[in-house]
């Protein structure tokens, strides 16, 4: 072995021996369009199928966006602009190291004034990530792998649907809603929290206002009218500021959005399928590819969603 090999074998040994470093960033240096226009995140990758939440996790009144493009990975694009004006920039793509499985949802079930954590954990089990952090600082602690109800029994979501937490009934209290693929929606009352800080529930009904929603396979126009499916997101909203809950409901087949207004009261809901609007906004309808999960926030600063 001449003096030229022995280098460059030392060389060589001294490179795989360093131990690397590397940070993600998606803004390094400007690129512009042909306009001369630089691109927001331009290294940021895209998304394939992505669900959202906004919510004001860092307590400076504007809405910061959560984004799940694949399992168990959360990413976050910080609000740095202000109630009416949002200017989004990637932060992580794995917010608080935490596994959230194929779905997530943020809700303050403890009414503390900051947002706790519910994710899937695998075969439709729920997790719950206490918050035990600040409405400007949060800190996200699993405080159960299992959600049960007060029996004992594991409260288990049919996949792929995503379920609901609402004050339904205007008792300052976030009940929990899981619609079925059969289309019917169960309910669960909120009862309180055990000695470890975790809910507890009590099972009402599996027929939520007799309510059935399927859909006949809306991505495929040739399937046999009896194969439905109801696997689902709904999200309950106050959308005409009337004082109660309205229903809205991303079916696995369906391309848009469904929409049932909510004619009871606060306190007393009456959901009936004669109000179903099958396509939401009427005049303008959201069309995607299907499983739309619907969640809104007023990004604008105006007062509505």
């Amino acid at each position: 072995m001449n003096l030229k090999s022995i280098f460059l074998l030392l060389f060589s040994c001294q490179i795989f021996a360093q131990t690397w470093d590397f940070q993600r960033e998606v803004t390094p240096f400007p690129v512009l369009n042909d306009l001369g226009v630089p691109y927001q995140q331009p290294f940021f990758g895209g998304l394939n199928a992505p669900s959202h939440q906004f919510l004001d996790i860092d307590g400076d009144n504007d809405a910061d966006l959560f984004v799940q493009d694949r399992a168990n990975h959360l990413i976050f694009f910080r609000n740095g602009g202000t109630p009416n004006a949002p200017e989004f920039q990637w932060e992580t793509d794995e917010f608080g190291d935490l596994f959230v499985g194929s779905w997530f949802k943020f809700a303050d079930v403890d009414l503390d004034g900051d947002f706790d954590l519910f994710a899937e954990n695998p075969f439709g089990i729920i997790r719950y990530f206490q918050n035990t952090g600040t409405a400007t600082a949060a800190n996200f602690v699993i405080s159960a792998d299992t959600l049960r109800d007060e029996t004992g029994e594991a409260i288990i979501v049919d996949g792929p649907s995503v379920p609901e937490w609402a004050d339904m009934y205007c008792a300052n209290r976030l009940d929990l809603f899981l619609g079925r693929i059969s289309g019917y929606t169960t309910e669960y009352r909120f009862l309180g929290f055990d000695s470890n800080n975790v809910p507890i529930y009590r099972h009402i009904t599996d027929t939520f206002e007799n309510l059935q929603i399927l859909t006949g396979g809306g991505r495929n126009t040739t399937a046999p009218a009896d194969d439905r499916h109801g696997a689902n997101s709904l999200t309950f909203l106050d959308i005409d500021d009337d004082g109660d809950l309205d229903l809205f409901w991303g079916d696995f087949f369906a391309n848009s959005i469904i929409f049932i207004e909510n004619t009871g009261n606060c306190g007393n809901p009456n959901f009936e399928t004669a109000n179903i609007v099958e396509e939401f906004p009427p005049v303008d309808p959201v069309n995607t590819g299907g499983f739309n999960i619907p969640r809104f926030a007023d990004i604008d600063g105006d007062g509505d969603a």
